[in-house]
């Protein structure tokens, strides 16, 4: 498969590699799909300058600037360890807001952490988490929210994204549209709520509105299934919630990026390469497939039989204006210096103390 819509079909997909070195198989992979992007965790870092190296390769295989993600969240969901700083949870930076209306110190972080980032090639953060905390006994939100209030994570969500945004680093708020009322981990099944549509308007959505307004350029949807909304389809396989409330009602005109479609959330209940389809005609941008190559194959050979599609050519359209813009907004440099030595102390003296 080498023809011109196969080369297309890779636009819509961001995957994640093995180690921390490209295997050859992985190479003839990358060569032939021509995704959009990478997606790095702790498995693929050693060190700062093997991570540059990590992207050098990555790159050398595709035609086009890669989106270089990572999910470098802070507390319990940060994949950079040691010479990277380790920054405060977002509930802990939350709590210090609330008690000091003090915002400088989630400011620094973002600031920080993009910087971090940009010096490494990764140019975009799977940050900041929009969810809110409503059910204190969920299992996958606890820490990584900026808590129970639908307002002041509106408000804490904002300033990180305006953060990122001055630094020129893409950020995405998740998970669309709330993962916070939840008592399942979406990695091992499907997770389903009884919120109805009133208040999933006058409460999970309130912090993906406020990310709209400040112009966040993704936003990642869950594998979550609201059962008096639309009791069918997961959220990232919902037309009513990807098309009908994110584009037409909030008027987001962003990228739509999937979660990993290999979490059991979704591979449980679908064969991926058409769970792939669903979400794109859903309306995502981007999917995520990160652990197994072959199955993002698989999605990534359906995509491609499906691209001649009015409604797939549509989506395409969307996607290659959409990365013309980041092209011109947003870090996306081949030109990465190694340092001779790594560390940001100042950023860990400060965490520190």
């Amino acid at each position: 498969m080498k023809n011109h819509e196969t080369r297309n079909a890779g636009q819509f997909f961001m995957v994640g590699v093995s180690s921390t070195t490209l295997s050859n198989e992985e190479k003839s992979f990358l060569q032939e799909v021509q995704p959009k992007g990478v997606i790095y965790f702790r498995r693929n870092v050693e060190s700062p300058s093997q991570l540059i190296d990590l992207t050098r390769q990555v790159q050398a295989c595709v035609s086009h600037p890669l989106i270089v993600g990572i999910d470098q969240e802070g507390g319990r969901v940060a994949r950079l360890s040691h010479p990277f700083t380790i920054f405060p949870g977002n509930e802990e930076l939350a709590e210090q807001y609330e008690n000091s209306k003090d915002l400088s110190w989630i400011l620094k972080k973002a600031k920080w952490q993009a910087r971090e980032l940009k010096a490494v090639g990764i140019n975009c953060n799977f940050a900041p988490v929009a969810d809110i905390l409503t059910n204190p006994s969920n299992p996958i939100m606890q820490k990584r929210t900026f808590g129970a209030s639908p307002e002041q994570a509106a408000f804490l969500v904002k300033k990180t994204i305006e953060v990122f945004q001055k630094e020129k680093i893409l950020s995405c708020a998740k998970h669309f549209p709330g993962h916070g009322d939840t008592l399942v981990d979406s990695h091992l099944e499907l997770p389903k709520v009884q919120t109805d549509k009133k208040t999933l308007f006058s409460r999970e959505l309130i912090p993906f509105v406020s990310a709209v307004a400040a112009s966040v350029p993704m936003i990642m949807t869950a594998h979550i299934r609201y059962e008096k909304i639309d009791s069918k389809n997961p959220a990232t396989l919902s037309p009513f919630f990807l098309t009908e409330v994110l584009r037409k009602k909030m008027k987001f005109q962003g990228c739509i990026v999937s979660d990993d479609l290999e979490m059991k959330a979704i591979e449980h209940h679908y064969d991926l390469p058409q769970a792939a389809k669903l979400a794109i005609s859903a309306g995502c941008n981007l999917l995520l497939v990160c652990e197994d190559q072959q199955k993002a194959y698989r999605c990534f050979e359906e995509v491609s039989r499906c691209l001649s599609g009015k409604e797939f050519q549509k989506r395409l359209l969307e996607n290659q204006n959409m990365y013309k813009k980041w092209h011109r907004k947003y870090v996306f440099s081949k030109l990465l210096r190694k340092r001779k030595k790594w560390g940001w102390t100042s950023h860990r003296f400060y965490v520190k103390n």
